[in-house]
């Protein structure tokens, strides 16, 4: 690319066409995540080489991306494509396809053992463009050393759980970035694990001294990167496999990830929660999923927040019906959710809650608290997909979900 003249000029939008404000954050190269390397050594199997992150301006900052995706009708084979993103590009281009970078895909037929065996010859590259490999700066018209620095990581929280050597959401420590510990349903034989705030009623808390009634959301026990690579290796130093899953299950992590090695990520802060699986493959279908008395055979209680089938079946006839008026620009036609749920695509889950749900959802519940929560929620997801957002908003951001999620264990 940077042998390209028309790439070359592109990859300077990192150095010479973004801004930074303190305060606004528009970019990765607004955030922590990047400006804590600022002038900051870099670091390579605990040696200091001589030169700093980023020093150069044609130096690259990446975002690896992996997910299992199934290729054939039937789903019951999975593969997993290793795709690198190129910041240095701006943000409009940047995913583009002829932008993006395949490192390859894990063909499958299951998820990968052993992650790490499979991102070595990718891990080996990363730890090669930390040290520089000569490339030509057609700009320039000279050779130059060309570095590269992986700052983000990201998935769905199985595929971030896997890179990262942990148990994941289903597990007794499910989160990557706190540790909140989780219970299972009182009286049930399934042993899946939940993570409420408040657990103050469930029974193996209140028969337990030292077990955390009520977690605080603005002050969760959030992880270090420290403490996380230094449970990872008693993990792995484990004298026994009784032991290695004692530790396995307290700690929420399974090993060491290869990519601990380089210095330029931060765990767990480099994992962020993919908005898109976070938000519209799992939030939304879910609450929809409550409303309607459909999700893991839960009912309602004493809450009368589900919708009566007749008037959701209504608002999947009216969501039909507004595809007509609505201009193409804005996505495809959206299917029927009381009929053809399992057709609806990321994308599609974002409209209808942006757009269509405020307006047919409203005087639909027996209770305007549940609409007013719905609205709530919206105002949040759309501040969050604002193209620039300041530090204020961000904890505006925060307190909201905060009371929120409160107001959702209420």
């Amino acid at each position: 690319m940077y042998a390209n003249p028309t790439k070359a000029k592109e990859l300077q939008y990192r150095a010479f066409e973004h801004m930074y404000t303190p305060g606004k954050i528009s970019d990765i190269f607004d955030s922590h995540i990047y400006r804590r390397l600022l002038g900051k050594r870099v670091t390579i199997d605990g040696s200091n080489p001589t030169h700093e992150y980023f020093s150069d301006p044609r130096d690259i900052a990446f975002g690896l991306s992996t997910d299992g995706f199934c290729p054939f009708r039937r789903r019951k084979a999975t593969a997993w494509p290793l795709i690198l993103f190129d910041y240095n590009l701006a943000p409009e281009i940047r995913f583009h396809g002829d932008n993006r970078i395949d490192l390859g895909t894990i063909p499958g037929p299951n998820k990968p053992k052993d992650f790490n065996s499979f991102a070595w010859p990718a891990f080996e590259e990363f730890m090669r463009l930390q040290h520089g490999v000569r490339a030509f700066d057609v700009l320039a018209d000279e050779f130059f050393l060309l570095r590269g620095y992986l700052l983000l990581v990201f998935g769905d929280i199985p595929a971030m759980s896997m890179v990262m050597r942990m148990t994941g959401h289903t597990g007794f420590s499910p989160c990557r970035m706190c540790k909140i510990l989780g219970v299972r349903i009182p009286n049930s034989q399934n042993n899946t694990h939940y993570v409420p705030l408040d657990r103050s009623f469930h029974p193996t808390v209140t028969e337990s001294d030292s077990a955390i009634a009520i977690y605080d959301p603005a002050d969760l026990p959030l992880r270090t990167e420290e403490e996380m690579l230094c449970q990872a290796r008693e993990v792995k130093s484990a004298s026994s496999k009784a032991q290695n899953a004692r530790l396995s299950r307290a700690y929420g992590i399974n090993g060491i990830s290869i990519f601990s090695n380089l210095k330029s990520l931060c765990f767990p802060l480099s994992f962020p929660y993919d908005f898109m699986h976070l938000i519209w493959e799992n939030l939304i279908p879910n609450l929809i999923s409550l409303w309607t008395g459909e999700f893991k055979g839960l009912d309602e209680g004493v809450g009368e927040y589900q919708l009566n089938p007749k008037v959701w079946q209504a608002i999947g006839e009216a969501t039909v019906a507004a595809g007509s008026t609505i201009p193409s620009v804005f996505g495809a036609r959206p299917p029927n959710p009381a009929s053809h749920k399992a057709s609806y695509s990321a994308e599609a889950w974002s409209f209808w809650t942006l757009y269509l749900g405020p307006v047919l959802l409203r005087r639909r519940f027996r209770h305007q608290r549940y609409y007013k929560h719905f609205i709530q929620l919206v105002k949040l997801l759309q501040m969050c997909l604002e193209f620039e957002i300041t530090t204020e908003e961000v904890q505006i951001i925060r307190d909201g979900f905060i009371n929120w999620v409160e107001n959702y264990e209420q």
